[in-house]
């Protein structure tokens, strides 16, 4: 089984997004290609989008519901430390980190 490092990556778009923007509600595609197929999903928040990447690794059978949490407490950590450390910040950001 994958480590919750992989899902920490997948989990922490989001919340990083969020707050980079100061908003979650944004309109945006996704694509996935299975096959010869090509998918599409249009998400309307970011934090939906992570959401749907952790449920596809255990439906996938990558990781079990624990090993997600883990992985997720681990982005959230991540980017809390990034902001703490002024990565991301943008030139007109006021302190509302």
């Amino acid at each position: 089984m994958i480590g919750p490092q992989n899902t920490s990556v997948k989990t922490t778009l989001g919340p990083l997004l969020r707050r980079f923007f100061h908003r979650d509600h944004t309109t945006f595609p996704m694509d996935a290609v299975i096959g010869a197929v090509t998918y599409v999903h249009t998400f309307t928040r970011y934090t939906d989008a992570g959401a749907e990447a952790r449920a596809a690794r255990i439906f996938g059978g990558m990781h079990y519901d624990f090993s997600n949490e883990a992985g997720a407490r681990m982005g959230r950590q991540v980017v809390r430390g990034m902001f703490a450390k002024g990565f991301f910040r943008r030139a007109n950001d006021s302190a509302r980190d």
